[in-house]
């Protein structure tokens, strides 16, 4: 079985009211729960996993994630994500789906 967990590329963010003291630039913060569930199923399964991280890579789109999808033909995907994105999230879906 083949799995692939995916954290989007941050294209399409949701802006709101944010208090100065979080307004500081925010560095890049690995995806640690798709890295923890994916140690988790090595570990534990057969299963061959990959994961894709495409808010740190700045090449990374949904046409690439499309042509990754189509060479990758994964069983299941997994998607996680913040609220700041979630419009990312729901068209990650509709890739993945389609």
């Amino acid at each position: 079985m083949k799995i692939l967990l995916i954290n989007p590329p941050v294209e399409n963010l949701i802006y709101s009211q944010i208090p100065r003291f979080l307004t500081a630039k925010v560095q890049y913060s690995m995806p640690l729960g798709l890295l923890y569930l994916s140690a988790y199923l090595e570990y534990n399964s057969n299963y061959e996993i990959k994961v894709l991280d495409c808010s740190k890579e700045t090449s990374a789109s949904f046409l690439r994630i499309k042509e990754f999808l189509s060479t990758y033909n994964p069983n299941l995907v997994g998607i996680t994500g913040h609220t700041v994105n979630w419009l990312d999230m729901i068209l990650l879906a509709k890739i993945v789906k389609s």
